[in-house]
């Protein structure tokens, strides 16, 4: 088993392997779930706009290495008293800078698309812009405040 710093260390060398020489930072985001998993990575531009590699050009592989990287990582920081994390974020920034920020998000609260935030903490309009109906995001909401009271009773 690879130590948490040659986990980071590849990490960041495949991150910057990845992304164009122009990019101001490469960004890996992703959510890791029993029943499903979404990971991308993107970057930003010199003008620190994010930017998507386009249809038919992702780095498949590249994108596999890191989901099977950050699985370790997950591995090691998972402590058998509490759930692991579920969403993550990783930003490598040029001179090497990695930083890492992860989240537990409960998969009840999910949705596709919304990555680092439960839809139940979205507003209305964050809501709208993740294509969540508002029907929906309701539902979340009213679950959530359930929830909360039922904990504080």
């Amino acid at each position: 088993m690879r130590s948490e710093e040659e986990l980071y260390q590849q990490i960041a060398n495949r991150m910057a392997a990845a992304v164009p020489q122009t990019a101001a930072a490469a960004i890996y985001t992703g959510k890791i779930y029993a029943s499903h998993e979404q990971c991308g990575l993107s970057w930003l531009g010199p003008s620190g706009e994010v930017q998507q590699f386009p249809f038919g050009r992702r780095p498949e592989r590249i994108e596999f290495e890191l989901r099977e990287l950050i699985g370790e990582v997950r591995n090691l920081m998972s402590r058998s008293d509490r759930e692991p994390w579920t969403h993550f974020q990783i930003m490598l920034r040029c001179g090497a800078k990695i930083n890492m920020i992860f989240a537990y998000i409960p998969e009840d609260d999910d949705w596709v698309g919304v990555f680092m935030r439960r839809v139940s903490d979205l507003t209305l309009e964050e809501a709208n812009a993740a294509y969540i109906p508002e029907k929906d995001w309701r539902e979340f909401r009213r679950k959530r405040l359930e929830a909360d009271s039922t904990f504080t009773s």
